[in-house]
């Protein structure tokens, strides 16, 4: 049975996972960003979610409230920020949420019901496992053109579309959910897909549920052609400020409830050590890039991402300019104009389309080797690296130590982290995971040449070690 290989899978994978207890420095950072006018500048387990993307999922639901928000936002470098070469921020809006429960099977000893982020009973930190067996692992999707809130599913997975359609019917700013059609994928079984749709006009780009490397996964294709219907934002950008622009982007997130109020939180950097060097945060995908064109590879650029944001429940969002988070954006692939050469350096900066948050962007350097930020190691690689080419079913793993986080945070607000992130801001208890995801960004000025990478998302694991 592909439920029997899946989790036979997982479970081997799981287990043979190496979690090191040493780090690597890296040298300073570089900056990534290019000065000419016009171009683009690129820029012992104590806790565990693990999402596995299912293509026979259950119906859809619809919930309320999932936005955009000051912290959903593309980000960064979302092919969006002065990171991704593509630009300098990328706003989106007020609020993503995703919700509280998901349910998601019987493993773990959490009962048939475990909810995307959350158990339904308290548990201990050493027990807490999460997982998807496919039973409402997907919410219906949506596309928006502008920084405008967009009604989904709570308590699921949720892909957002951005984008503008170019037809006068849907040419003013605007958002809706998509809709199903049929799609044929040569070499995979596809269980449903889901297109940006206005007034009948729909595609190229596409997310869809499919069967493919003999077990189910989530499939995202940012594709920009002259003839497409969903384009990207243009040369007027998103919200026609210039920001974001000729970015198309795909955003897959699941969010939990993280309020103080909701049991059983993810604090990523929770877990039982007592050294500062070996409390860590290790984030695991497994992802391919199945596809991709550059018919002009000078103007273009391809990017797919791992991105996760925390938030320090303890802080005032009201009085932060950050609302008290920040967000890591990590390329697993990356080709065109303005691709990394180097994947030690990354960068941050605040992204003004998402209110000022500060957001963390860059490559995953070579197994062992660490990525620094304003030239602190940010991150450590245990896996593979960033990639250039399409790929198949690789893993990449990325651990964030509680030192190289508090030496971040330092380094991202001058030395003095109490206004952006609370007086709180060196509890470890008190950060907590507000969201995880993936996701695609297809920059392309160009009115006569195609763009596109094609995408495969079967695993997601987040560890509080």
């Amino acid at each position: 049975m592909a439920y029997q290989k899946l989790f036979g899978d997982l479970r081997r994978i799981f287990l043979s996972i190496p979690f090191p207890l040493t780090h690597h420095q890296s040298p300073s950072i570089v900056e990534l960003m290019s000065q000419s006018q016009g171009a683009p500048s690129y820029a012992q387990r104590s806790l565990v979610l693990l999402l596995v993307f299912v293509g026979a999922c259950a119906g859809d639901t619809t919930g309320s409230d999932a936005g955009l928000g000051a912290d959903a936002g593309l980000g960064a470098d979302a092919g969006l920020g002065a990171d991704a070469g593509l630009g300098t921020d990328a706003g989106l809006g007020t609020d993503a949420g995703l919700g509280t429960d998901a349910g998601l099977g019987t493993d773990a000893g959490l009962g048939t019901d475990a909810g995307v982020l959350e158990a339904p009973t308290t548990v201990t930190l050493t027990s807490t496992y999460f997982h998807a067996d496919g039973a409402s692992t997907r919410g219906q999707s949506a596309w928006a053109t502008a920084s405008y809130p967009v009604t989904l599913p709570e308590n699921a997975r949720s892909t957002i579309f951005w984008g503008r359609f170019t037809q006068n019917a849907c040419a003013s700013p605007g958002y809706d959910l998509t809709v199903q059609h049929p799609l044929a994928i040569s070499g995979m079984t596809v269980f449903r897909a889901f297109f940006p749709d206005c007034s009948g006009s729909y595609g190229p780009s596409v997310e869809a549920d499919v069967y493919a490397n003999g077990t189910p996964q989530h499939l995202l294709l940012a594709e920009v052609h002259p003839t497409g219907a969903f384009q990207t934002f243009g040369v007027s950008g998103q919200n026609a400020t210039g920001a974001n622009a000729f970015i198309h982007a795909i955003y897959t997130e699941f969010n939990p409830s993280w309020t103080p109020n909701v049991p059983n939180r993810l604090r990523p950097w929770g877990g039982a050590s007592t050294d500062p060097a070996l409390i860590r945060v290790a984030l695991q995908a497994w992802q391919s890039v199945t596809r991709d064109l550059l018919e002009a590879p000078g103007s273009q650029q391809l990017q797919q991402v791992l991105r996760f944001l925390v938030i320090n429940e303890a802080c005032d969002p009201a009085l932060s300019s950050t609302y008290c988070q920040i967000e890591f954006n990590l390329k697993t692939y990356n080709r065109g104009l303005g691709a990394y050469t180097s994947f030690t350096t990354g960068n941050v900066f605040n992204d003004s389309g998402q209110g000022g948050l500060i957001a963390v962007v860059g490559p995953i350097a070579a197994q062992g080797q660490s990525t620094s930020i304003l030239g602190q190691s940010a991150w450590t690689s245990w896996a593979n690296p960033t990639q250039l080419a399409p790929f198949q079913d690789q893993l990449f793993q990325v651990e964030i130590s509680w030192s190289q986080f508090q030496n971040l945070l330092m380094s991202v607000s001058g030395g003095n982290p109490v206004p952006l992130f609370g007086s709180s801001w060196q509890d470890r208890q008190s950060w907590v995971l507000l969201r995880i995801g993936y996701g695609q960004e297809n920059y392309n000025p160009s009115a006569t040449a195609s763009s596109l990478v094609e995408g495969l998302f079967e695993e997601l694991t987040i560890t509080a070690l």
